[in-house]
């Protein structure tokens, strides 16, 4: 079973508001929102992506895959990609 991650370790709101994944290239908030941009990219079929600065997305693309640790029942589920609707609109 995995163990809990802070995803919020490169600086949390202050580097995403300037249009930055973090603050450092290393953390876990990095790793994360990097990913969602290519994995965005992907989903939506961007052309750009693969060229310089946005990279093929190589993670999983199977959001049941990804989320099987999170325990969301249905409201949870309802709530959680209503947020990622809302965020891209």
């Amino acid at each position: 079973m995995p163990s809990s991650v802070n995803f919020l370790d490169g600086g949390g709101a202050a580097p995403l508001m300037q249009n930055k994944a973090a603050n450092d290239m290393t953390s876990n908030q990095y790793m994360l929102v990097s990913h969602l941009y290519e994995y965005f990219g992907y989903l939506l079929g961007c052309s750009s992506l693969g060229s310089d600065g946005f990279s093929n997305y190589e993670g999983s693309t199977s959001m049941a895959s990804v989320h099987k640790y999170m325990n969301l029942d249905s409201a949870g589920e309802s709530h959680y990609g209503g947020k990622g609707v809302r965020m891209m609109s």
